[in-house]
């Protein structure tokens, strides 16, 4: 369930908003047996909720510069009774925020780029309170360059570049493995 408002506050001002309430009664997640050799197991949890929401700004300070920042605020909780060990204790891999900062940017040949910087919160890699690991609490800068080859009624053709962890950031990850650090993407986007 959710329900949201989009307001454009001004020409140059939109706000959206968006609370959010998710349930499941039956839910199976995924936990961390070992890390070394990696090994997980689904599991029965009980219940699962996850309860927050999403504001999202965007300030067009003039037609070719604009800034940007999201924020989702999640709070999980999984509710199993039978076992104490997991009862109460927050859905693997769902950070409890995520957060995103940026600058977009529109350039003579209809070349976009952005500039942005990636925030992400607290996320458990179990259920259990015995053996699960936090991860999270770090951000990232990525950018992001983009023209649209081909755009019209029957067609659009983009091509992207996205430059991600521009700073090389390592950081642990579960399962055992570290972020790469620095990475780039290129990618076509074909839409008929």
């Amino acid at each position: 369930r959710d329900l949201g408002v989009n307001w454009r506050a001004s020409q140059a001002l939109t706000l959206d908003l968006r609370g959010f309430l998710n349930t499941i009664d039956d839910a199976i997640v995924t936990n961390i047996v070992s890390a070394a050799p990696s090994q997980v197991r689904s599991e029965n949890a009980g219940k699962a909720r996850a309860i927050g929401y999403e504001l999202d700004a965007r300030y067009a300070a003039t037609s070719d510069a604009s800034v940007f920042g999201n924020v989702t605020r999640t709070h999980t909780r999984v509710k199993d009774p039978s076992n104490a060990d997991h009862n109460g204790t927050e859905i693997p891999f769902a950070p409890s925020e995520l957060a995103n900062a940026g600058l977009s940017l529109h350039f003579p040949g209809n070349i976009h780029a952005e500039a942005y910087y990636h925030w992400v919160g607290r996320y458990y890699d179990s259920t259990s309170r015995g053996s699960r690991q936090a991860f999270g609490h770090f951000g990232l800068i990525n950018a992001r360059l983009y023209t649209d080859l081909i755009q019209n009624a029957r067609q659009e053709v983009r091509l992207t570049l996205d430059l991600n962890n521009l700073t090389d950031r390592q950081y642990r990850m579960p399962f055992d493995f570290r972020d790469p650090g620095f990475n780039a993407f290129v990618g076509v986007d074909v839409r008929y």
